[in-house]
């Protein structure tokens, strides 16, 4: 249940912390998008209503579950790349985990092969912000769903996949093998 995972909305808790927008929530933002890429809610005015596709899937796990996967990674060719590598990286130190910082270099390096170009006329030499901010929307999602714990404080985290997380990254990986 939502208000079980986000405190916040609980009638009770919202009187204390007024929420100012849905910024105050990126976990749920990035659910809801992940939602809307499976084709499971639509907007109708300002309420998010279940399609008949996703009553279809809520009614299916395993359905739900590979729905999902084909859309964990996605966006344009830059944003998939990132997602890849971060779940390779996140496969390769499964179950120890790796730090914040281990996987912002990995991504780094790894993307700097095949994106020398962009990253360097746009950020410069050796400062990749867009693949930062790219694998920090994945993990935003990957924690809502609880595929990925992160402990630890600012820049000293610990990242590390559930046992559901190093599934669902093996089909989605998988699948984008998969892809034409």
């Amino acid at each position: 249940k939502a208000d079980d995972r986000f405190p916040r909305l609980r009638p009770e808790l919202a009187r204390q912390w007024p929420l100012q927008r849905d910024a105050d929530f990126p976990q749920i933002i990035a659910i809801r998008e992940l939602a809307s890429k499976m084709g499971a809610v639509r907007r109708v005015r300002r309420n998010l209503i279940t399609t008949k596709r996703g009553r279809r899937l809520l009614a299916s796990p395993e359905s739900l579950w590979d729905a999902a996967a084909q859309v964990m990674i996605d966006g344009d060719d830059f944003h998939v790349e990132v997602g890849e590598v971060l779940l390779a990286i996140l496969l390769s130190h499964y179950p120890d985990g790796a730090t914040w910082r281990g996987v912002q270099q990995l991504v780094g390096e790894v993307l700097s092969e095949g994106w020398k170009v962009q990253f360097v006329e746009t950020f410069g030499e050796g400062d990749y912000p867009a693949a930062t901010w790219a694998v920090r929307d994945y993990l935003t999602l990957w924690e809502a769903l609880r595929l990925v714990s992160i402990t630890g404080g600012l820049g000293r985290e610990a990242l590390s996949l559930t046992e559901a997380g190093r599934a669902m990254a093996v089909q989605a990986l998988k699948r984008r093998t998969e892809l034409p």
